[in-house]
């Protein structure tokens, strides 16, 4: 073992400091500012899960592993009654560091996330630059390094969420340590892939099993030894059988063998392939209220999500929304220019023995020149469909022009691939291929451009790139077209090793292609509408390569300039600058805004829930309850209902209508205090629509919280006990969205007796 460490520190030694101090300066330079801005506690769009990993480590803390059956106990309570109330559906490996140094000391949110941002994170972000490196060279590893750590909404933000950051360290590890087995064949490599699977595979199922298919199917085309093949595969089966063996210990000890299965087969149903007629949601709610089991009413139907459109929308439908039509189609232009050039294609060289079993794959890049210029088509076609381009980018005047340049390229480009096909006439069919696959992907762009984003659009990127974006478009395509069919490569390299970069993308997606026709619901619901780190380990790879690939020419160039003979050296230094700059300074634009416009520091609520007058005070909340709980030390609940200020008789007087679904405190049926929470919060985070909001409330009408019921009921004091007690005013004055408001019950004043659960007039009815 110590030998193998010994290596490990030679590799990184080798793998030259100084770009690791690098990584780690700009590591520390960009969240440590965010950190300090934030007082230690960011929340962008969301940090709930840091919240949740402080209530498992005090669980852990207070009552052990044993009371829980090992499970991460969910309950929002100090009392020992009312705990466990476990997660059972899944493996919770990021809680026991949380409560590792929880123990040590960090009991506070802000030290928990400052902990773990500069010790997981920090370690996840210099395994990634030592992975990317091995598939390709320093550069383009740091590149790729600096495009995560900027990326604010897809990565950074996440990288201060004391449970998400494990994400980025377990799947850079995982592919580290693979390459690791192919150069140094050490068995003890295959010892360390054995745990490094079984951990994350005791976390989240659905990336748990993204991650291991992605490195089953990495191992398979990395490996030229069937031996070495077949036993580091059997090396990820044992970590899997490791981690559900636990997982199905602990839910038997929990639940019981059948009343375990049943839960696994209602959350799989509920969440992918949900039918009302064969089995209710009261049913399914009622089983794990009274199992004391936490569950999250995401229903979705499988019917409506396994469809191309659907699917497309899953990889595309967060990151076009946020970075929108310029950004996307730039990077896919980029990417395709390169990739009909590599040339180990061109001359059907494989530098990988298994990629040969994509049989054909060479041939499909002979129309590849010319057919890079149809896809660009397709692609601009969508653009200038009457409900796409007038609507969101406001084109009024000029439109002939445009066509007739539209026209002149896909008429130029057809009679191109015509002409390839004339020459081998079955690469008709391939012909064919192409056509229907840039279709689906059009199809699938028409559900994803959203109009209703055009103004969001418009301040990302700026008033003249938007309005001049019709005429900038065609340009690019028509000098890569240009340059392509006269065989003018100015995103070549000659480091063919990057090629390494383009099937771990393309890997990526196939993996990602089987997970989502096995749960199409649960990724959607947990990871395409949430923004949570999924595909953006290969997606910002992606920008990076097409960011790095003008850079690595530009600088190239200009080191040999004085050799510079022909017009064609001449268009590489033009065009690999012209690329640089644009992509850069509009990736960095982006990334500013963002900033601006989504505020790290949202929800400041939370800093004033830990002080009087509400620590130590019982709160009803419309939201995840957990950050509420864990500031004001005091039991909380999140109750979807109460904020309708619904009122019904009862034989012991008026009493307000709430729901107790996700009351996760086990002793909910004995304990009437839970009927009386001390307040009331409204949290409603801040997301893309609400920025879409601020930019179209011109007249800074209030929303938010303020559309409430109850909060209209406290500030009308209707009621008497019921009382505005705060909100957040500075969200009001700045963009007219009311993010948080607290409402106080004064149970001994008001004219209500508590609260009655829906649930229990459901019955008598």
């Amino acid at each position: 073992m110590v030998n193998l460490l010994n290596k490990f520190s030679l590799l990184i030694y080798k793998s030259e400091n100084k770009y690791l101090g690098l990584i780690i300066i700009l590591y520390i330079s960009i969240f440590g500012w965010l950190l300090h801005q934030t007082n230690g506690m960011p929340y962008v769009t969301d940090n709930n899960e840091t919240y949740s990993s402080i209530i498992h480590a005090k669980s852990i803390s207070n009552y052990g592993f044993l009371k829980s059956s090992g499970f991460a106990d969910e309950a929002y309570g100090p009392s020992e009654a009312a705990h466990p109330y476990v997660h059972s559906h899944q493996g919770n490996y990021p809680r026991f560091y949380s409560w590792l140094i929880y123990e040590l000391g960090a009991k506070e949110v802000a030290s928990q996330i400052v902990v773990t941002t500069f010790t997981i994170g920090l370690f996840s972000i210099l395994l990634t630059f030592l992975f990317i490196k091995r598939l390709s060279n320093n550069i383009f590893a740091i590149l790729c390094c600096v495009v995560y750590m900027t990326d604010y909404l897809f990565y950074s933000q996440w990288q201060v969420v004391t449970y998400r950051v494990w994400y980025s360290l377990l799947f850079f590890l995982q592919f580290l340590i693979i390459e690791n087995i192919i150069k140094f064949k050490n068995p003890l490599w295959f010892i360390i892939l054995i745990f490094n699977t079984a951990f994350f595979c005791y976390g989240e199922l659905i990336f748990a099993a993204y991650l291991g298919l992605f490195s089953l199917i990495w191992v398979f085309v990395r490996f030229e030894s069937k031996k070495m093949m077949f036993i580091t595969a059997m090396s990820l089966a044992i970590g899997l059988f490791v981690s559900l063996l636990i997982l199905y210990l602990q839910g038997v000890d929990y639940l019981g063998i059948e009343l375990f299965k049943k839960d696994l087969e209602l959350t799989f149903s509920a969440r992918n392939q949900y039918d009302n007629k064969k089995t209710s949601i009261e049913i399914i709610s009622k089983f794990y209220q009274d199992n004391n089991v936490v569950f999250w009413e995401n229903i979705s139907s499988r019917n409506e999500l396994i469809n191309p459109q659907a699917f497309i929308g899953s990889i595309l439908y967060s990151f076009c929304k946020v970075y929108g039509p310029i950004f996307f189609i730039l990077i896919l232009l980029l990417l395709a220019h390169y990739i009909v050039q590599i040339s180990w294609l061109k001359n059907g060289k494989y530098i990988i023995k298994y990629a040969n079993l994509i049989r054909g794959f060479n041939e499909t890049v002979k129309i590849g020149n010319s057919y890079l210029v149809i896809s660009c088509c397709y692609v601009l076609l969508i653009l200038i469909s009457e409900e796409i381009i007038y609507k969101y980018f406001g084109i009024t005047s000029g439109e002939n022009l445009y066509y007739l340049l539209i026209i002149e390229v896909f008429i130029f480009s057809t009679i191109i691939t015509i002409k390839d096909i004339k020459k081998e006439s079955h690469l008709l069919y391939l012909f064919v291929l192409y056509t229907f696959v840039f279709l689906v992907v059009c199809k699938g762009l028409q559900s994803i451009l959203n109009n209703n984003y055009s103004i969001l659009w418009s301040n990302i990127y700026g008033k003249f790139l938007v309005e001049n974006f019709v005429w900038i478009l065609p340009i690019i395509i028509t000098s890569l077209v240009s340059l392509t069919i006269n065989e003018i490569e100015i995103f070549s390299i000659d480091n063919k090793k990057l090629d390494l970069i383009l099937l771990f993308l393309f890997v990526g997606l196939v993996a990602y292609g089987v997970v989502y026709y096995l749960s199409p619901g649960y990724i959607n619901s947990g990871y395409t509408f949430r923004m949570a780190p999924f595909l953006i380990f290969i997606f910002d790879m992606s920008i990076a390569l097409a960011i790095y690939l003008p850079t690595s020419n530009a600088i190239k160039t200009y080191r040999n300039v004085k050799k510079i003979q022909n017009i064609n050296q001449v268009l590489k230094v033009f065009y690999s600058s012209l690329f640089f700059i644009f992509i850069v300074i509009l990736w960095f634009n982006i990334q500013y805004k963002y900033l601006k416009l989504l505020p790290p520091n949202h929800f400041y609520v939370l800093d004033k829930l830990s002080k009087e007058p509400y620590k130590g005070h019982s709160f009803v909340s419309d939201n995840y309850a957990a950050p509420v709980a864990v500031q004001t030390e005091q039991w909380a609940y999140f109750d979807p209902l109460i904020a309708r200020a619904m009122f019904v008789e009862t034989k012991d007087g008026e009493k307000l209508i709430g729901d107790k679904r996700y009351l996760w405190l086990a002793d909910k049926n004995t304990n009437d205090e839970y009927r009386k929470p001390d307040y009331f919060i409204c949290m409603q985070g801040q997301n893309i629509d609400t920025v879409l909001f601020d930019l179209k409330n011109k007249n800074k009408l209030l929303i938010g919280c303020f559309d409430l019921p109850i909060i209209k009921l406290a500030m009308n004091s209707q009621y008497n006990g019921i009382t505005l007690a705060e909100y957040d005013e500075v969200g009001a004055k700045r963009t007219g969205f009311v993010s948080w408001a607290i409402v106080k019950f004064d149970w001994n004043r008001i004219q209500l007796n508590g609260l009655v659960w829906e649930s229990d007039l459901n019955k008598k009815n």
